[in-house]
């Protein structure tokens, strides 16, 4: 009797089962209509192109997209995971300038001074600022080549930096600069399609300022020659 029932209640389940995928597919469609004329348009869908669809199709196309709290967390959490070995690199400078600075307590020298809180405030805090802000607000992250060559640009400008004062050759220190301004840019144009338009201009008055130390950085390093 029970296997007559069950049989019994076949075509039913079965019918329910169609009516069920039927409509997702409809969905899908729906879905994937809405991309090629959002694709076409170049924006959002017009009224007028709400025809092409049905009742439920267009009730599914002009409900707003699932987004919870959660996929932020995740979207933030991706990103700083991508950014991680910089803030690593930027930690290690920080323990370098403390170590520097700690072991020319007894005998500090301007320069020693002055490089230890270079690589602490410009190898470190900076760096890892500047990457911590362009995962915040870039859209779209750079690839990781470029990541790679904005660190490089700038470690290599902080080098050249660091090298001309060390070395009293001004040509250096202002190569340094230039190629250290370079990688400021980088960082400015990586936003300019910002997320959060909130915080996109304190990010780049932020970098202009540090832009504009570096210059200043050239003269105090001429004070320090003389």
């Amino acid at each position: 009797m029970t296997f007559l029932t069950e049989l019994a209640h076949f075509p039913a389940d079965f019918s329910r089962l169609g009516v069920k995928y039927v409509s997702r597919l409809r969905v899908l469609k729906a879905e994937n209509r809405r991309n090629v004329l959002s694709f076409l348009h170049c924006g959002p869908i017009r009224n007028e192109d709400m025809r092409l669809f049905g009742p439920d199709e267009a009730m599914s196309m002009t409900s707003p997209p699932h987004s919870s709290s959660s996929d932020n967390t995740l979207d933030v959490t991706a990103r700083l995971r991508d950014v991680a070995p910089y803030l690593w690199t930027s930690l290690f400078w920080i323990l370098v300038g403390g170590l520097l600075s700690a072991a020319t307590a007894n005998t500090p020298t301007r320069v020693i001074m002055w490089m230890s809180a270079y690589l602490t405030l410009v190898g470190g805090v900076v760096h890892a600022a500047l990457f911590v802000g362009q995962a915040h607000l870039a859209r779209i992250l750079p690839s990781p080549r470029l990541s790679a060559i904005q660190s490089i640009v700038f470690h290599l400008g902080s080098a050249a930096v660091i090298g001309g004062v060390l070395t009293r050759a001004q040509w250096l220190t202002n190569v340094g600069t230039l190629v250290f301004d370079l990688s400021l840019l980088m960082f400015f144009m990586a936003v300019q399609d910002a997320r959060n338009s909130k915080w996109l201009w304190p990010y780049r008055l932020a970098i202009a300022f540090v832009g504009v130390s570096s210059v200043v950085g050239i003269f105090l390093s001429l004070m320090i020659e003389h």
